[in-house]
């Protein structure tokens, strides 16, 4: 297929536009500048030589984003989901991990306020406060560091205010959906301590419900955080203090049939036909099903953080200081029906330090070579003190568990509350990281820059891993063990970036950048041979080349950028059989070679009316993968679409009573792609299209909005995560679909 001729297309719209007999009126409007901090600085959006995205927060409140998830119907690029809260994965051009174990790092950095958070769950959901949201595409290796190897989010709070402000949110939409939010901002000491609190709740009822307990998925979230900034002399000291917690009264999903009629939700599963009814039966309503036990979701986490910065005539110095903590527990029928054949129940607890120390440079200050050179310099270390407990009980309905019980339940391996056999893991990873990181920006000439940055990165991994079963003998799990070890990871991560100034608003790039992220341990194994199997870290390399660019009086924008990715030793998890037993395993997968485009426009037709167009394609495909069940070599990587859209409009019109009223619409395409990186047929989303519209009204008290929304108007069916189980074992697997349609009302008042 023949790829859009965009930068073509962009200059012939920007020389066809008219320009001339302009009113000075109409001249004196134009798209606003975005500022962003991606490079550890304060610059303009286009003025970065990189793929960036950045939603202000009027961004956020137009479009009503409640999670970062709705960021995929924004970039076309982006894609997040999972199967729960607590399973989240993020995708950037194809680049992501199915994460939800702590053996495993992700392959996006999430950052809040620059701090990084290795179980990035607890900062996906509930949008608290936000003043902006950026979105870096591609390995940022040199000032972000490890897994970093797809991008990174960063998510910017805003900062408390020295005059006495607020505001109050309260929603309410179909099915139990209501949002109730304030914060709160002013000066504790005049000019001298100021503080912001922000509190949220919400809470929906689930897309699934099990018609046996009555019991739905629902989510229910509550954050809350209070800041406090002193500024004593030439001293900024940001402290802040963090909650939020989740909770669910079930994780349910759909199962998938088996070919063989049967599901792999157990391998030693009887083979008869009430297996086969059940899935089927199952499957008549996706989002109401029987299930043996509905499950359960609680998650826990805290963050405190202290920010010192020091601003000199000669540079800036930033000190960053964090520690959070997340327990969670959670219950999952893994069969997903009324048979009681396989459980899944999980007890995780995490600690995290991050320590950063940093130097900026300043204008008029040291080493900038008259104000020709900018730079920053800076060492970083990190670490993850964590424990996880798996259990996978089987039930009455196993093939396995009626012969045992009678010999093994109530025997000193016995789990409390478990009749039946029962196996799992019980697994602990410390993490220590440090780096040492630099990066410089040289105006050869006053339209030609160069940008050298490098950065060192050392992890240490000391885990145990140890595999518990209380049947002895019997598979899958049929002897007790636990192997440990300690490993040892490094990378030196540089960025080279050349640009020039074609025109005042016209600026082409081309970078070279690398990214790697950390190896680990293995997931859900039942042999010590496979527990010790710790994977490799893998490395991404980037050429890209972009343009920057605003015409028609900054009336049109119009960036793009043509990139090529090297993949090594991809890690790539699934669930695989080993000696007949399911296994989750993470290998490493040969090369893959990766090319996109991608071009973002973003017009403003008159005063009030604003449309926006985004388009990526994508080829990416695995060169070398020979799994340890076959050769993939060939096959589609996962969450790539080949072609994905976003069309979207923002009209705001003033009316003469007093006040504005606006209009929103965003459309989402996305082509097919798969969840695995088998390319099974259950695991493909065909293409699909989300529609989001709302309507506000501003009124003339300049404090109060009535907003009316609905996401996913059209009702799309499409898939948020596919789990398939291999055929040695049944095959059959579980789907999570997307929220439906959701509406509602809104009112805000600021004040």
């Amino acid at each position: 297929m023949r790829k859009p001729q965009l930068m073509p297309l962009a200059a012939a719209l920007a020389i066809t536009l008219p320009t001339t007999g302009l009113t000075q009126e109409q001249t004196s409007f134009a798209l606003e500048e975005v500022i962003v901090t991606a490079q550890k600085r304060a610059e303009s959006l286009q003025e970065v030589p990189s793929s960036i995205s950045a939603f202000g927060a009027e961004d956020i409140e137009n479009a009503g984003w409640g999670d970062i998830d709705q960021l995929q119907h924004a970039m076309p690029s982006v894609a997040v989901g999972g199967e729960s809260l607590a399973r989240p994965y993020v995708f950037i051009r194809g680049i992501g991990t199915r994460k939800f174990d702590i053996g495993t790092d992700g392959s996006i950095g999430v950052f809040v306020d620059e701090i990084y958070n290795a179980r990035f769950s607890n900062t996906l959901t509930g949008i608290l406060d936000l003043e902006r949201v950026e979105v870096l595409k591609g390995p940022q290796g040199t000032l972000y560091g490890r897994n970093t190897i797809g991008g990174a989010i960063n998510m910017i709070t805003r900062k408390p205010a020295n005059e006495f402000e607020g505001k109050l949110k309260g929603a309410i939409g179909n099915d139990g959906y209501y949002l109730a939010s304030g914060s709160f901002s002013g000066a504790l000491l005049e000019e001298k301590l100021l503080a912001r609190l922000s509190l949220a709740t919400t809470d929906a009822d689930g897309i699934y419900k099990d018609t046996v307990s009555g019991k739905d998925d629902n989510n229910h979230n509550q954050s809350a955080r209070l800041t406090l900034l002193a500024t004593p002399n030439n001293l900024e000291v940001s402290f802040t203090a963090e909650v939020n917690q989740v909770d669910s009264d079930a994780q349910l999903a759909e199962p998938l049939q088996a070919a063989s009629g049967i599901t792999a939700a157990s391998p030693m599963l009887i083979m008869n036909g009430s297996v086969a009814a059940a899935v089927a039966d199952n499957q008549k309503n996706r989002y109401s099903n029987a299930f043996t036990d509905p499950g359960f979701l609680e998650r826990d986490s805290n963050l405190l953080a202290l920010k010192v910065k020091w601003m000199g005539e000669t540079v800036d110095f930033t000190s960053i200081t964090s520690r959070s903590d997340e327990d969670y527990q959670e219950s999952r029928d893994l069969d997903a029906t009324v048979l009681d054949i396989w459980n899944h129940s999980i007890e995780q607890a995490s600690t995290q330090y991050s320590q950063e120390f940093r130097f900026n440079s300043v204008e008029g200050g040291a080493f900038t070579f008259d104000d020709r050179l900018q730079w920053v310099t800076g060492i970083y270390y990190f670490s993850d003190d964590a424990s996880r407990i798996d259990v996978l009980p089987f039930g009455p309905d196993s093939r396995l568990a009626p012969s045992l019980a009678p010999i093994f339940s109530g025997g000193l391996l016995s789990f409390p509350g478990l009749e039946y056999n029962a196996s799992g893991s019980d697994v602990e990873i410390e993490t220590q990281s440090y780096a040492i990181y630099g990066q410089a920006t040289y105006a050869i000439t006053p339209d030609l820059s160069l940008t050298l940055g490098l950065r060192y990165t050392d992890d240490e991994k000391e885990y145990t891993y140890g595999g518990i079963t209380n049947t002895p003998l019997f598979p899958p799990l049929e002897i007790p063990f636990s192997v440990g070890d300690t490993l040892n990871y490094s990378s030196t991560d540089p960025k080279i970036t050349l640009d020039y100034q074609l025109a005042d608003d016209v600026m082409v790039y081309a970078s070279y950048a690398t990214g790697f992220k950390s190896g680990g341990v293995q997931f859900q194994v039942t042999t010590p041979e496979a527990a010790r199997q710790s994977f490799d870290e893998e490395t991404l390399t980037m050429l890209e080349v972009g343009l920057k660019s605003q015409w028609w009086h900054q009336r049109l924008q119009f960036n793009a950028a043509l990139y090529r990715y090297n993949y090594e030793d991809q890690q790539v998890q699934s669930i695989i059989a080993i000696n007949g037993s399911p296994t989750g395993l993470t290998q490493n997968a040969g090369e893959s070679t990766m090319n996109g485009f991608e071009a973002d426009v973003i017009a403003l037709l008159a005063p009030g009316l604003t449309v926006n167009f985004s388009y990526t394609f994508q080829d990416a495909e695995f060169d070398e993968f020979d799994s340890i069940d076959g050769d993939r070599a060939g096959n589609k990587m996962a969450y790539a679409p080949e072609h994905a859209v976003s069309v979207g409009f923002n009209y705001t019109l003033s009316l003469e009573s007093g006040g504005e009223l606006s209009f929103q619409g965003n459309y989402a395409w996305k082509d097919d792609y798969y969840f695995d990186f088998d390319n099974s047929p259950d695991a493909l989303q065909e293409s699909y299209g989300v529609i989001n519209l709302a309507a506000w009204w501003d009124l003339a008290d300049g404090k109060t909005r009535i907003r009316a929304f609905c996401n996913n108007c059209g009702d799309e069916d499409y898939l948020n995560n596919v789990a398939i189980f291999p055929d040695v074992i049944g095959g059959g697997g579980r789907q999570s679909w997307a929220t439906p349609r959701r509406y509602g009302l809104e009112l805000t008042y600021t004040f």
